[in-house]
């Protein structure tokens, strides 16, 4: 089993490689040695109701790709808060869970290489801004 710094690199690396893809930024993203991390946000825009259900389901589905973990297991668990924003964020909408955790999958699955590439900064440092995260991404997809 993966471990919890190796899979949260994964996890952080999903939600913020979700965020670039719809053009917004965040501050940073870390982890810490137990296991636990975010993206931080500051302030401007959030993006529409439909990608923040996809962007919020991004990092458990990296994660889950990572580590090998049925999603709704990660989502029960360490993830639950994911899952309920992601759930907040598709109340009045036409689409269901179901639609943005498919559209996670894709988008984790064509962005893996950048994905990974964020993951192992993040890993190694703890730490990365979106300038470098952006530099990294591009180059693994290059």
């Amino acid at each position: 089993m993966p471990s919890d710094r190796r899979a949260a690199a994964h996890h952080e690396s999903g939600h913020a490689v979700a965020r670039l893809i719809h053009g917004l930024r965040f501050d940073r993203a870390y982890i810490l040695a137990d296991g636990t991390g975010a993206v931080e946000v500051g302030p401007g825009p959030r993006g529409h109701r439909w990608g923040g259900a996809i962007r919020a389901l991004s990092g458990p589905v990296a994660e889950a790709r990572y580590t090998g973990q049925p999603l709704g297991q990660i989502l029960s668990d360490q993830a639950q808060v994911d899952y309920e924003h992601a759930s907040a964020a598709l109340e009045g909408t036409q689409h269901t869970l179901r639609e943005a955790v498919e559209v996670a999958h894709q988008l984790v699955d064509w962005a893996w290489p950048g994905i990974e590439a964020l993951a192992a900064v993040l890993e190694a440092e703890g730490e990365i801004a979106p300038g470098e995260a952006i530099r990294l991404i591009n180059l693994a997809m290059a």
